[in-house]
């Protein structure tokens, strides 16, 4: 055989053989690697990754394991597919084991082209499953507990001026703090009919033009024992 045909036959091969089919994007139920799936049957997508023209797939195979490490020992515990000719590789359904809440597969493929070259498995996925039943929650509901507090302004009183027509009133409180005390905490709560503004000393704590809320401050850094 001449020199430059066996050439043009060794670079043909190698040509080929870096072609050879691989698999990748692998998806559940259209999503990469989703937590939390509810359906008991997830279907399995993936695609055909090569450098040739015109590569088809004739056969697949799905392995799904409950762990990681059983996967990479090649075992499909929770379903092997065994060789499936086909050359379908969206939305396959998985026909394994019944699957449980909360629980964690882990998932390869591999295929077959159309001269029945095997590809390599791809890398893993994994996909977990949901709460399927409502007997299967663990947990507790969690809030407030006791009634919840609807007017902040329970055992106050209305103040106002005897002075009629005075458009303006101040009003006056004088708080003395004793020196040995620690304050831990101090909220000014006020609300005006129709408007009001409150201060501490000469700080601005900011207005209110509606009765039906109440302005709420925390005062605990503005005051000083003493």
């Amino acid at each position: 055989m001449p020199r430059l045909a066996i050439y043009a036959l060794i670079l043909f091969t190698a040509i080929r053989s870096l072609a050879a089919v691989a698999v990748g994007e692998l998806r559940c139920e259209h999503l990469e690697n989703p937590q939390g799936i509810d359906v008991t049957q997830p279907r399995l997508s993936w695609m055909l990754q090569s450098s040739a023209r015109d590569v088809k797939q004739s056969a697949y195979q799905i392995l799904v394991a409950s762990s990681e490490t059983k996967l990479k020992s090649d075992t499909g515990d929770l379903w092997d597919s065994g060789k499936v000719v086909s050359g379908e590789s969206i939305l396959n359904t998985y026909a394994g084991k019944t699957l449980s809440s909360r629980e964690q597969c882990f998932w390869k493929v591999r295929v077959w082209d159309e001269n029945g070259k095997v590809s390599a498995w791809s890398q893993p996925a994994l996909w977990t499953m949901g709460v399927l039943a409502a007997n299967d929650w663990r947990a507790k509901w969690i809030g407030l507990d006791g009634a919840d507090a609807t007017n902040v302004l329970t055992g106050t009183s209305w103040i106002w001026s005897d002075d009629a027509d005075t458009q303006t009133n101040y009003f006056r409180r004088v708080v003395t703090i004793p020196a040995n005390r620690k304050i831990k905490r101090a909220i000014f709560e006020y609300t005006g009919d129709n408007e009001c503004r409150g201060w501490i000393n000469q700080f601005d704590l900011g207005a209110r033009n509606s009765f039906k809320t109440v302005k709420w401050n925390n005062i605990t850094t503005r005051l000083e024992p003493g």
